[in-house]
């Protein structure tokens, strides 16, 4: 848990910080205590719920403006075993330290990201009761396909709709499922799919979009999402299946093994879902929690989406009569 320089270069902070930045705010629930700190002068940019409780933060106002080394060690001047010549935008570099200002060991997992020319330390936090928690492979792996996500997606989208295909896509090359989809809710409980990402192994066979738009859109999930507001995780062959039987035949038509559905929210309306099917086995459980964690950016990307097309909608219509301006006209020409 420290931070100091290691030459990189770095500009000012990044507009925004805390709450106000979506893909930080992924890691607000997670068990391991998460915080982002600039590499030059060690502010402090983010801090989840479960660190903050750990340091006696109420709210992210209480360590803004403060840096890492003061926070976390105690310290007037960064940390002498500071990680940062060590930490690459590609990888994570995981290490144990004892802290006495914390009197706790703690297992720790660092790696670099650049957000808008800024340098930025990321670090996984989580105590260490026993030495035998070192041996558990499991350990960070939700963290690290989290920030495995946030770097596909910050290197390849720069809109909410890229933002959204991005996360399917990494979640198609991260888990070999057969398909992800993304789908929109309307006001009137209407669903209609936005996107889709297949498996390369499984598109010369796959029934286009189809099989997928089958699958969900004529389903009882979707309906006892709605009126549960709470995701689906389902193997063809379970006995919760016997719940849904038109969804039961539908599953079987297309021969699909399992499938997951993940609400995305907007102030606790379901304005839209994430889906999976086909998913390996031994990815199951990994891919159910993945979608939980990552449905809060896909809120977001929506949200945003929706933001856009209003102002837009705005910017093609004259205030005074409500018609279609001379912005619209020369849209439609073009």
């Amino acid at each position: 848990m420290c931070n100091g320089s290691n030459g990189l270069e770095s500009r000012q902070v990044p507009a925004g910080t805390g709450e106000d930045k979506p893909l930080w705010n992924v890691y607000e629930e997670f068990n391991e205590g998460v915080y982002i700190s600039t590499i030059d002068t060690h502010e402090l940019i983010y801090m989840n719920r479960r660190l903050r409780k750990l340091l006696g933060f109420d709210s992210h106002q209480d360590y803004r403006g403060k840096r890492c080394y003061e926070v976390m060690q105690g310290l007037d001047r960064p940390c002498p075993f500071c990680t940062n010549d060590k930490l690459t935008n590609h990888g994570f570099y995981r290490w144990v330290h004892d802290n006495p200002f914390l009197k706790q060991r703690f297992l720790l997992k660092d790696a670099l990201f650049i957000q808008n020319g800024v340098a930025l330390r990321l670090e996984f936090v989580a105590p260490i009761d026993q030495p035998a928690a070192l041996d558990g492979t499991s350990c960070f792996h939700q963290s690290e396909l989290v920030s495995q996500c946030i770097r596909h997606i910050q290197r390849n989208a720069a809109t909410p709709d890229e933002v959204i295909r991005s996360i399917l896509e990494f979640s198609i090359q991260a888990f070999r499922c057969a398909s992800v989809a993304s789908f929109s809710v309307s006001r009137q409980g209407s669903v209609a799919m936005d996107y889709r990402v297949i498996h390369p192994e499984y598109a010369a066979g796959d029934d286009g979009d189809h099989s997928d738009a089958e699958i969900v859109l004529h389903s009882e999930l979707w309906s006892h999402m709605l009126q549960t507001g709470k995701g689906v995780a389902l193997h063809a062959e379970d006995q919760e299946m016997r719940k849904y039987p038109v969804q039961a035949a539908i599953v079987k038509q297309y021969n699909t093994h399992n499938m997951v559905l993940e609400p995305l929210k907007d102030d606790g309306t379901i304005i839209g879902f994430i889906g999976g099917r086909d998913i390996p086995e031994e990815q199951f459980a990994d891919f159910v929690s993945f979608l939980a964690t990552v449905s809060f950016i896909m809120s977001t990307m929506y949200k945003q989406r929706e933001i856009q097309k209003k102002l837009e909608a705005i910017g093609m219509t004259d205030l005074m009569t409500g018609s279609r301006n001379s912005s619209a006209f020369l849209l439609r020409s073009e």
